[in-house]
């Protein structure tokens, strides 16, 4: 229990973990445009991955894939991540040291050096949530929702008028609109000041 931080959270503190996740994905997404001229995806990695998230018009095809992709490495990589080795590393390291050692494992643990950057960027916030509220459960919402909404706008399954907020017109390129940048860092904020409120005294 103590090991896997299965620790209960409060209602604010999962608000500020999806708020901050959702915060987080926009920015990530803004940043991959920035690293795609410094380290490009293959076009043949791109092929083969949007072969592997076309839709087959069968819904337990889709369902499959949702836990697979979405579920799946929300509960199973946060018991590892975000339980296990943080526990660990936790009695050894400084809390920041912590952060950064386990999202730079996490990082490699996806063993793409495309994804490298990315993945560890995105594993700060969620393992800060996790040191912060000292529950796993925060963390994996976060993971979740990350996962859920890079599938969903992966295969086209968002509305057209989400789509758009976030991808240019050919569908392959983040969106770096200011306002939606500008959006996301005041988001980001709101979800730190809402789990710093909800963790005092930790």
């Amino acid at each position: 229990r103590e090991s896997l931080r299965l620790r209960a959270a409060g209602p604010v503190q999962f608000l500020a973990a999806a708020l901050t996740a959702l915060a987080v994905l926009v920015l990530v997404m803004a940043f991959n445009t920035v690293h795609e001229r410094i380290l490009p995806v293959p076009e043949s990695m791109r092929e083969q991955f949007s072969a592997f998230l076309a839709p087959s018009g069968e819904r337990p095809g889709l369902w499959l894939l949702f836990f697979a992709m979405a579920v799946s490495p929300a509960v199973c990589e946060e018991a590892l991540f975000r339980g296990v080795i943080l526990s660990a590393l936790r009695r050894r390291l400084g809390p920041v040291a912590t952060i950064v050692v386990v999202s730079v494992l996490f990082g490699v643990f996806h063993l793409s050096i495309y994804r490298f950057v990315p993945t560890a960027l995105i594993s700060l916030p969620i393992t800060y949530v996790a040191l912060r509220t000292g529950s796993i459960f925060p963390g994996m919402v976060m993971h979740g929702l990350n996962n859920a909404f890079a599938l969903l706008l992966g295969t086209g399954l968002l509305p057209d008028m989400v789509t758009r907020l976030f991808l240019t017109p050919d569908g392959n390129t983040a969106r770096q609109s200011p306002a939606l940048v500008g959006s996301a860092v005041l988001a980001l904020l709101c979800g730190i000041i809402l789990l710093e409120w909800s963790s005092r005294g930790r």
